[in-house]
């Protein structure tokens, strides 16, 4: 940016509590009491405004030792990371917001790194679930309509062994195989709260849906998974009466090729 500028521009990154700001300026910028550092080697791509949120990505092309990477090594968080671009107009201090979203994506090259962002629209531009008639109940487990206590549940566990994609602990292999298939781990690194799903339970290990680098000691909380079926729901959970599928649905209808009716 040259300091013949008569704008600067401002980027705001929140990970939960944690907060960066920087600027492609030469030198730090202090606005509105904070401070932005200067971020040498930034570059964004061009904003474009369309009518098609999947077309209105910004990309950001950073060094590879950029501060910011370090969430994002060796894997990338669970929660969302919000970026804000904000343009301040240096004679009088008037302010436009640029742009706004999340950061999706990391790619790294041999001499810089780049960033894929997305505005919150874009991440939900997706076709909703729809309640259906079914045998299989649809709630989110541990969810306001399914009810049931998550903490009622809770297995802390401390890991003798791990790797990108399982975890080992002896109070795993207390439980039968495939208690924990289908739910989900957690455990706090700093004031970070990560998450991993659990795809596969047997004996003392837990397969995780997504990569962790998770050190041996480390304590987790663990939650058990749920099948969708009545059977579990009123066995594993004593929950049946907030069942929230149709488990009185004939097997037999008039869609299966069963001449019945």
């Amino acid at each position: 940016m040259s300091l013949l500028s008569r704008h600067v521009e401002l980027y705001e990154v929140n990970r939960g509590p944690k907060v960066m700001r920087f600027t492609p300026e030469d030198r730090g910028v202090e606005f509105n009491s904070q401070f932005y550092d200067a971020a040498a080697g930034l570059k964004r791509g061009r904003i474009a405004q369309t009518g098609s949120e999947a077309r209105s990505e910004l990309g950001l092309d950073v060094p590879l030792d950029f501060p910011l990477l370090s969430w994002f090594r060796p894997f990338p968080p669970s929660e969302r990371v919000q970026l804000r671009l904000i343009k301040v107009r240096k004679s009088d201090g008037h302010t436009r917001l640029l742009w706004s979203g999340v950061l999706a994506e990391l790619r790294d090259s041999t001499h810089k790194a780049h960033i894929r962002c997305q505005t919150r629209l874009a991440t939900m531009a997706t076709a909703g679930l729809r309640r259906c008639w079914q045998v299989a109940c649809p709630h989110v487990l541990y969810g306001r309509q399914c009810g049931v206590d998550q903490n009622a549940f809770r297995v802390d566990a401390t890991l003798f062994g791990s790797s990108a994609y399982s975890v080992q602990s002896a109070a795993f292999a207390a439980y039968a195989d495939g208690w924990f298939s289908g739910g989900f781990i957690r455990w706090q690194v700093g004031t970070d709260i990560e998450h991993r799903f659990v795809v596969r339970h047997v004996g003392d290990t837990l397969h995780l849906l997504t990569p962790s680098a998770l050190p041996v000691g480390t304590v987790v909380a663990s939650f058990p998974g749920c099948d969708r079926s009545m059977p579990t729901c009123h066995e594993k959970f004593n929950n049946s009466l907030d069942y929230g599928g149709q488990h009185t649905i004939p097997r037999d209808h008039p869609f299966d090729g069963h001449a019945v009716f």
